[in-house]
C-alpha cells in the first residue's frame, strides 16, 4: 500500500520537458510583444511565462505543470515559423487570438480545465504507459494497469470538448480581429500544412536519405515551396476531409 501510495503520489511530479525552440524576448520583437499585450488585455486572458519560435506549421499556448496534475503552470506560447512565413500580419494575428481565446475569460472555464489536465495526463501516460521502461517497471504495475484503464476513456470524452473548444475559439478569434483574417488563417493552416506533411517534407527526407549531408537551405526550399498556391481540387479535397473530421 505504502508502495502503491508513493507511486501516485510521484505522479504530482511528472516531468514536462522544455519544447525544442528558441525563446522571443520583447527586447527583440517588440512588435509581436504589443499585438500579444493588447490581445491579452482584449480577451482578459492571463499573462504568457513564455514565448518560443519552433519549426512546426502551427502554433499553440503550452502548459508547463509545476506541481504536475495538482497543475500551477506556467503558460508557454510555441509560435511555428513555416506558418508565420505564410500568413499576412493581420492573419498572424487572428491565429494569436485563437490562441489566446482558448484561456480567456469569455471560454468555458470547466473545458479549459478539462484541456490543461488532459494535456498533463498525457505526459503521464507517455512516462508511465505500456511503451514506458526503465529500471522500476515491476514497482510501477498497479498504476500502469489504472492509466491503461483510465487514460484511453479520459481522452475521448476530453477530445470532444477540445472540438467544442476550437469552434468556441474559432468565434472569439473573429470577434476579435476580423472573419476574413481568422477564416483564411484556418485556410492556410489546412491546405498549406497538409501540403508540406504530405508533400514537401517527404521529399527532403528522401534526398536526405540519398546525400550525406542534409540541405543547408532547407528553409528558403520552404519558402519558395509556399511561394505558390496549393492545386485548387487539392485544396478542396484537404478542406472536405478536415470538414469529415
Amino acid at each position: 500500500l505504502a508502495l502503491v501510495i508513493g507511486q501516485a503520489i510521484s505522479l504530482l511530479w511528472v516531468s514536462t520537458p522544455r519544447p525544442a525552440a528558441r525563446e522571443l524576448t520583447r527586447e527583440e520583437f517588440p512588435r509581436l510583444f504589443q499585438a500579444l499585450d493588447h490581445l491579452q488585455s482584449q480577451s482578459r486572458s492571463p499573462p504568457l511565462d513564455h514565448v518560443w519560435l519552433n519549426t512546426e506549421f502551427n502554433a499553440k499556448v503550452w502548459f508547463e505543470p509545476r506541481l504536475g496534475l495538482l497543475g500551477l503552470s506556467r503558460r508557454h506560447l510555441l509560435l511555428g515559423f513555416p506558418l508565420f512565413l505564410l500568413v499576412t500580419p493581420s492573419q498572424a494575428t487572428a491565429v494569436l487570438a485563437h490562441e489566446l481565446a482558448h484561456h480567456s475569460e469569455s471560454h468555458n472555464r470547466f473545458n479549459v480545465w478539462i484541456g490543461r489536465l488532459q494535456q498533463t495526463w498525457s505526459t503521464v501516460f507517455a512516462d508511465w504507459g505500456p511503451s514506458s521502461g526503465g529500471r522500476m517497471q515491476i514497482f510501477r504495475r498497479p498504476l500502469k494497469s489504472f492509466l491503461r484503464w483510465f487514460w484511453p476513456r479520459f481522452h475521448a470524452h476530453a477530445f470532444v470538448l477540445s472540438r467544442l473548444d476550437e469552434y468556441e475559439a474559432d468565434r472569439l478569434a473573429a470577434d476579435w480581429t476580423t472573419v476574413v483574417d481568422s477564416a483564411m488563417a484556418l485556410f492556410v493552416i489546412q491546405c498549406h500544412g497538409t501540403r508540406l506533411s504530405r508533400d514537401f517534407w517527404p521529399g527532403v527526407h528522401r534526398e536526405m536519405n540519398r546525400v550525406p549531408e542534409p540541405p543547408s537551405d532547407v528553409y528558403q526550399m520552404l519558402q519558395r515551396e509556399l511561394a505558390g498556391p496549393p492545386d485548387s481540387i487539392l485544396a478542396e479535397r484537404w478542406i472536405c476531409e478536415r470538414s469529415e473530421e
